[in-house]
């Protein structure tokens, strides 16, 4: 009866080294198995970075609006701003009285100008809220033209919005979007 299950535990003690022998080898190197194929690595193209202009826009005093619903356009020259021919619509990012916007437009030269039709009468006119890239602002008529370069993103700096309590001077016509 001893003598069987020191057998008995022979046997199971043989197999067991075995089972972990076979586990380990099956690991190894066998220059006769079939090998994987090797990775080809996967050339990405470049990735087009878009052309475009990003900012943002600001609340002068005495604004009391939220700027998230401005439409900040380009425009490729100041009769195109006139007649309110866009060359790019900007997204407008985050709400209250200080919003970023981005926006993607082929390269060129663009004013930037930002509208917020307050009346809803499709023309920039008393109360509305509007500013257009340039140190002197809207009023001004002196505007800073932003240069767009092909793939890469223009800084157009900050826009500051105001109310608009007369026609400015420098427009000649109304600037609608009817």
């Amino acid at each position: 009866m001893f003598t069987t299950s020191i057998i008995k535990s022979r046997k199971v003690t043989t197999v067991a080294l075995a089972t972990i022998a076979f586990a380990i080898m099956a690991g190894c190197d066998n220059p006769t198995a079939p090998q994987p194929a090797p990775q080809v690595p996967v050339i990405q193209p470049p990735v087009n970075q878009r052309s475009g202009a990003f900012g943002t826009a600001v609340a002068t005093p005495g604004v009391n609006a939220n700027l998230a619903g401005l439409r900040i356009t380009a425009h490729a020259s100041l009769d195109h701003l006139r007649n309110y021919v866009r060359s790019g619509l900007a997204q407008v990012n985050g709400t209250g009285l200080n919003v970023s916007w981005d926006m993607t437009i082929t390269p060129g030269t663009y004013f930037i100008f930002a509208w917020m039709d307050q009346n809803n009468d499709g023309y920039l006119s008393y109360g509305d809220v509007a500013g257009i890239v340039g140190e002197f602002g809207l009023q001004s008529g002196e505007f800073t033209p932003v240069q767009v370069w092909e793939n890469q993103r223009t800084n157009a700096g900050t826009i500051k919005c105001e109310v608009i309590y007369g026609k400015p001077t420098w427009l000649e016509g109304d600037i609608t979007d009817k």
